[in-house]
């Protein structure tokens, strides 16, 4: 596609006819990607059998010292990873903090006072899980008196769209949202087209045809089918949306993520392929599994375990989070 055409087209007239009518199966699906930080996604936990906790201390992630000393203890922990990274490389995925804070601590690196680390041989990624869950967020807030409307309609009149939904509120909403245009869009495009001089409805006709499409097959379909262009293209579209919504940090990280990119596929070759073939397993969505968990068995202070409940055997701290992204 040449870059006229990119901008000439909504995302939704690339997509393939299949993918611009929704059926129940890709609407199940969605939801259970995104679901978990409504509950415990018990059977989700079974794709971490090959997921190993190297130790759990307490550790507060909020700026790059933080991030630098868990790093070290790790490290200080599993001898056997530190020799692994000595020959190879390993993907940080993590939220915008985690990503943000690990490029420092890349970018930081001595190379005269500390030849041995094994810090270059880290690479940072943006985590396709949260990227997709913040534009969802941010699209809700705002168009939230379209939303509004919506969920009353769905829900009935007397149920209210929370200032702050949860994430799987979130999903739901978008979900019926796109679903219902994929049914009414032939006929609204053959009345009113994708030109009008109504601003109404050309924002409306933006939501539908090129917000909504955008983030409903942004991770469990063009992420997890891991096509590497295609996944490029995307996330391309997605930057342009996080600046338009002035969305902040992801504006700019999304940008910085796509940078990356270019500059691995025209200086790395051998990263770009290992990445072209197991695109799909760069993501933090374990974490947040982990995380789900851990919301319903430990309570406000993070050791306190909550009497009467079971303890998972893999409950952990927040502080696991680095270990996910060498996994």
């Amino acid at each position: 596609m040449s870059i006229s055409q990119f901008f000439e087209l909504s995302y939704m007239a690339t997509l393939s006819p299949e993918h611009r009518t929704l059926n129940m199966t890709d609407a199940r699906e969605s939801c259970e990607n995104l679901r978990v930080y409504s509950d415990e996604a018990r059977h989700e936990l079974e794709l971490l059998e090959r997921t190993w906790l190297i130790d759990e201390f307490e550790q507060s992630l909020k700026s790059v010292q933080n991030y630098k000393s868990t790093l070290e203890h790790l490290l200080r922990e599993a001898p056997d990873l530190v020799q692994y990274l000595q020959l190879y490389a390993a993907v940080l995925t993590g939220d915008y903090p985690t990503w943000k804070y690990n490029k420092k601590i890349v970018a930081e690196w001595d190379a005269e006072a500390d030849p041995a680390s094994p810090i270059p041989s880290l690479i940072p990624w943006q985590g396709p899980f949260h990227v997709s869950l913040n534009a969802a967020e941010s699209t809700v807030l705002l168009f939230r008196p379209f939303f509004e409307l919506f969920y009353k309609a769905i829900f009935g009149r007397n149920k209210v769209l929370p200032k702050r939904p949860k994430s799987h509120k979130i999903v739901t909403i978008i979900t019926a949202a796109f679903g219902g245009w994929t049914i009414i869009r032939h006929e609204v495009l053959r009345l009113f087209g994708t030109v009008c001089k109504d601003p109404e409805y050309m924002l409306l006709h933006n939501l539908f045809e090129e917000i909504l499409p955008l983030i409903f097959y942004l991770y469990h379909t063009v992420f997890r089918g891991g096509d590497l262009q295609q996944w490029l293209d995307v996330l391309f579209r997605m930057s342009l949306l996080f600046i338009t919504f002035r969305r902040r940090n992801y504006d700019k990280a999304t940008l910085c993520q796509l940078s990356d990119m270019v500059y691995h596929m025209r200086e790395n070759r051998a990263l770009t392929a290992i990445m072209e073939q197991h695109l799909c397993i760069l993501t933090e969505k374990k974490v947040e599994i982990f995380h789900s968990v851990l919301r319903r068995l430990v309570a406000k202070t993070i050791f306190h375990i909550v009497v009467g409940k079971p303890l998972l055997k893999q409950t952990i701290t927040v502080s696991y989070l680095i270990l996910f992204k060498h996994s």
